[in-house]
């Protein structure tokens, strides 16, 4: 499964809001994925973050998540069901102390995983 490079703008009180889209190159169904995520840009706060993630057509659904992020840290993001169509990625959240106008980035990677989402 690949790498995929979230790059999230602030705004000027520090908190953030994106949407993509993103297509699974390799899963032929619905399928289980494991997140794990790591902060690597160089700004100096923490990141409190939620995630969801749904396929387009509304198949499957997650229930959306929230995260903690320091700068350098990897965080397992758990398991998360998705489809092999297009699904849609909806980050937001704030951090503190309050970065105005800049660049949170975010590694994650995507493994296939068994069990339960």
């Amino acid at each position: 499964m690949p790498t995929i490079n979230l790059k999230v703008a602030t705004k000027n009180d520090g908190t953030f809001e994106d949407r993509a889209t993103v297509k699974p190159p390799i899963i032929r169904d619905e399928a289980n994925v494991r997140l794990r995520a790591r902060r690597i840009d160089s700004i100096n706060t923490t990141v409190y973050a939620t995630l969801d993630i749904d396929a387009v057509d509304g198949r499957p659904q997650n229930h959306p998540r929230d995260f903690v992020f320091e700068r350098g840290w990897e965080v397992d993001m758990g398991v998360w069901r998705v489809d092999k169509r297009e699904n849609a990625v909806f980050v937001s959240g704030r951090t503190d102390p309050p970065v105005r106008d800049g660049t949170i980035e975010v590694e994650i990677e995507a493994s296939l995983a068994f069990g339960r989402a």
